[in-house]
């Protein structure tokens, strides 16, 4: 009878067995209630559907650091440096590993690390792990492995290359696990409203989605900076650096003018659009702004050669205030010479006539020298005021020099007399 109770028993779980007859709320995972019998197919459905909610929830991360503790480098003592990582608050490390649990209590090293070489150090998956949350090994590598691979899990470089080992524990590509799930719970300001960000690189577009109050703002937060705020590295060869499917305008609050592709219209304050002033140019009309750069080109080639002539002027302009200068020394010396030699008068005549002449030559090179300074003018106004009162010392000595004819012509008639023939001769002279 005895033997026969095992069998009955068998009997009764089978002619008995059942779904079970609870449910939980949302995943309707099932749970045994009173009255219902212990079923292994429900068991593994139970535990299956919580084995693969962990999975979807857990593998969106994959890997990441939850909590860390203190990193420190233990200098080469023959054997290479060592990194280790001690535990804070009773953890070393906790965070996602192959998606399953990583966490110690102990201190975790890194050791075999050696001077010129740069290290990544990892934590690495092992299938112990989802059993035991202490079962991962340490790693180090000498190239970077794939941020798709969720068996490792990034938690410092060490720089031995230069003269000081650098360790970083926050380098580029470590995940932190809450970080990333902040992410997953809101799309916007999950970094609460400031981002830090070294490198950021966009696939698709940036976008502003704001009310015609607000605008996006570019700061430089360092008043000390001289860089620029903005730097367009321009690597495509024919492509244009800025595109805009619309009409693509710039503008200055504080000087209240804009930059802008329009025509030369009015804006802000009676400013007119610096590009359109550009592409609207009459002397350019239907060249725009290719055109407008050969011009200026042209323009600056035309300066550096006015620029040389206005030098070339300036001497030419010193050279004949000397001139006049030496020939009004030399007009006072003659009328010094004639005064002197009255008492010759005969034997003097002759010089007269010769100084004469070299006053006429004089005076038509003081008259083409003004004629000089005349066309050098509009290629001089950087040098005006310089030629103005070259101009007017230019005068002063033709009314010196008029007036020293004058005289001439008053002593000629004092020693020849003042006849209407010799007159008609002085004034041809």
């Amino acid at each position: 009878m005895d033997a026969l109770l095992p069998r009955l028993h068998h009997l009764n779980y089978e002619k008995k067995r059942m779904a079970y007859s609870g449910r939980t709320t949302f995943y309707q995972i099932p749970i045994a209630l009173d009255g219902d019998i212990l079923d292994e197919a429900e068991n593994i459905q139970q535990m299956q559907m919580v084995d693969d909610l962990l999975e979807s929830a857990v593998g969106i991360v994959g890997t990441g650091v939850i909590k860390e503790g203190n990193f420190s480098i233990v200098t080469d003592t023959g054997s290479g440096y060592k990194v280790l990582l001690k535990p804070v608050s009773g953890n070393a490390i906790h965070g996602l590993l192959g998606s399953g649990l990583a966490s110690s209590k102990s201190q975790v090293t890194w050791e075999g690390l050696y001077s010129g070489n740069f290290y990544y150090l990892y934590l690495r998956f092992t299938t112990n792990l989802y059993e035991n949350s202490a079962a991962f090994t340490t790693t180090v590598r000498t190239t970077p492995v794939s941020s798709d691979n969720f068996n490792f899990l990034y938690m410092a470089t060490l720089d031995l290359t230069g003269g000081s080992p650098v360790l970083d524990i926050n380098p580029e590509g470590k995940v932190y696990a809450r970080e990333f799930t902040t992410h997953i719970g809101t799309s916007v300001n999950p970094h609460t409203n400031y981002l830090t960000q070294t490198n950021l690189t966009v696939t698709g577009s940036i976008s502003g989605n704001l009310n015609p109050t607000k605008s996006i703002w570019i700061n430089q937060e360092d008043v000390l900076s001289t860089a620029p705020l903005i730097t367009f590295n321009h690597v495509t060869s024919g492509a244009p650096l800025i595109r805009s499917l619309d009409e693509l305008s710039f503008q200055d609050v504080r000087m209240s003018t804009k930059l802008s592709a329009s025509g030369q219209t009015s804006f802000i304050n009676g400013k007119t659009s610096l590009v359109g002033a550009i592409n609207q140019n009459t002397a350019f009309t239907g060249i725009g702004v290719s055109g407008n750069t050969a011009a200026i080109a042209q323009n600056t080639a035309d300066i550096a050669v006015n620029t040389s002539d206005i030098t070339s002027n300036i001497g030419n302009i010193a050279t004949n205030n000397a001139n006049i200068l030496s020939n009004a020394t030399n007009i006072n010396t003659n009328e010094s010479n004639i005064f002197s030699n009255s008492v010759s008068i005969t034997g003097n005549a002759a010089n007269i006539l010769i100084n004469q002449a070299s006053i006429t030559g004089n005076a038509v090179s003081i008259s083409g020298n003004a004629a000089n300074v005349l066309i050098n003018i509009s290629g001089i106004n950087a040098v005006s005021g310089q030629v103005d009162t070259n101009t007017s010392n230019l005068v002063i000595h033709q009314a010196q020099l008029l007036n020293t004819q004058q005289r001439v012509r008053a002593l000629e008639c004092a020693v020849f007399g003042c006849s209407s023939s010799s007159s008609s001769s002085s004034s041809s002279s």
